[in-house]
């Protein structure tokens, strides 16, 4: 009974002469009934045009009983007189005995029907301007050579091939993973109908990577239609855009764009483990300006803040041929060398950190020299 009252479909049940006996909220909403209107007297015929009302006496009542069900179209008046064209089944149930107990008719608004149609239809394109406006594109791709069979509209808004070029392509042509791990993909796809590949790159019609999650749907072989590979890109550039932006501002200093005591941390770890496993040396070389509270009192923020920026272009211009991690610590007026002491020399790092500091920089309208500080330590030997 509740799956009747909710029905989206028009329901109503009958006495084996065709007097209504219970009309569920959607029939009565389609026929102009209020929700608590008796039905005594009125059968199912009266909510027939006087047209069809013969046809309903003399063929439809007479089809159902005697095949079971009827179903066809039908021209419905309603309370109002409104004209409403639908679609009925009549179907007849009988006893044990064979007697007809009651009918059971359902109807089915046609011009509803094809409004939601409509709606249906407008909510699939609206999906698929989503799905494109999102970078996703799908592609079907042959589970043997992983040729491309088809596409979405998205592939060219995503990658850049037309219909032309996506002919003439494979997974292997535009993927950037090994042949191995696609075919790794396929018969894990064969195997378990979904899989979810995860990050990778795909090559863009101009050449240049684009950043992609990719899923794989297997879609097995049925009447005519051939097995193959359902294939779903989303673009994910922003995402990996954002990811560098929060890995840039946790790990290097905005001002030089050298690192900041986080990465100068993490990669010394890894450096001293390394020392501990192999009996390689790790030097640190610290370099302090002189007078920087001076320099700051008297010169202000702004000033002070282009001078950091500048001692940051000349240490990388200067540490450009060495394998050492530049980091700004402590404050901003510390910079630190990481350096592998088994292949560089601390006072040759020293020497070469002095000589970025001999030429003045710009303050303004006037030229300031800086100078530093500098000490060294070594593990294992100091630590």
């Amino acid at each position: 009974r509740l799956l009747v009252e909710d029905s989206a479909d028009a329901m109503a049940i009958a006495s084996p002469r065709g007097a209504l006996e219970y009309l569920n909220p959607r029939a009565r909403t389609l026929l102009g009934l209020a929700p608590d209107e008796p039905l005594f007297g009125l059968r199912l015929v009266d909510f027939l045009q006087p047209a069809s009302r013969t046809q309903g006496t003399q063929r439809i009542y007479p089809a159902a009983r005697e095949n079971g069900s009827w179903t066809g179209r039908v021209h419905l008046r309603t309370r109002q007189d409104s004209a409403v064209e639908a679609t009925a089944t009549l179907n007849v149930y009988r006893g044990s005995g064979g007697h007809i107990e009651h009918l059971f008719c359902v109807l089915r608004d046609i011009a509803a029907g094809r409004h939601l149609d409509a709606r249906i239809e407008e909510m699939r394109h609206r999906h698929a301007q989503v799905l494109s406006q999102a970078g996703e594109c799908l592609i079907v791709i042959d589970p043997v050579t992983l040729a491309l069979r088809n596409a979405s509209s998205g592939l060219e808004r995503v990658l850049g091939y037309d219909d032309q070029q996506t002919r003439a392509l494979s997974l292997y042509d535009i993927c950037a993973e090994p042949a191995a791990t696609l075919e790794t993909f396929v018969r894990r796809v064969k195997r378990d109908e979904h899989l979810l590949c995860g990050e990778t790159r795909v090559r863009h019609a101009e050449g240049h990577w684009v950043d992609v999650e990719m899923s794989m749907v297997w879609r097995a072989a049925g009447g005519r239609r051939r097995a193959s590979i359902s294939v779903q890109l989303h673009d994910i550039t922003e995402r990996i855009q954002r990811r560098r932006d929060i890995e840039r501002l946790a790990y290097y200093d905005p001002l030089t764009g050298l690192a900041n005591a986080n990465l100068l941390r993490e990669r010394a770890e890894g450096m001293l483990a390394d020392c501990v496993q192999h009996g390689r040396s790790v030097g640190f070389l610290l370099l302090q300006l002189d007078r920087w509270q001076r320099i700051l009192d008297i010169q202000g923020y702004q000033i002070a803040e282009s001078l950091i920026r500048q001692v940051g272009r000349r240490l990388k211009r200067a540490f450009r041929q060495r394998e050492v991690l530049l980091a700004r610590v402590l404050g901003g007026v510390e910079f630190g060398v990481l350096y592998d002491a088994s292949v560089d020399d601390a006072q040759n790092l020293a020497r070469i950190a002095h000589e970025a500091f001999r030429e003045p920089f710009r303050a303004d309208r006037a030229h300031l020299h800086l100078s530093i500080r500098t000490a060294n330590a070594r593990a294992p030997l100091h630590a």
